[in-house]
C-alpha cells in the first residue's frame, strides 16, 4: 500500500530524503521467533542486492 502525505498519517520521515524507505512486516497474530525469521530473510536478501551479489 502506498500512501503520500495526504493520505491519513501516510508520512513516516521518507520526507526527509528522496531516497527514504519504510520496510513494515509483521503483525498482531505473528510471535517473535516468525518476525525474528522474516527480518533474517529481509536481511540476507537486502544484503546481497547492496553488496551486489544479486539482481533484483
Amino acid at each position: 500500500m502506498v500512501k503520500g502525505e495526504f493520505d491519513g498519517d501516510g508520512v513516516y520521515n521518507q520526507d526527509l530524503t528522496e531516497r527514504a524507505l519504510l520496510i513494515e512486516f509483521g503483525g498482531v497474530d505473528n510471535d517473535l521467533t516468525e518476525l525474528y525469521n522474516s527480518a533474517e530473510a529481509l536481511a540476507d536478501v537486502f544484503s546481497e542486492y547492496y553488496w551486489g551479489e544479486s539482481e533484483i
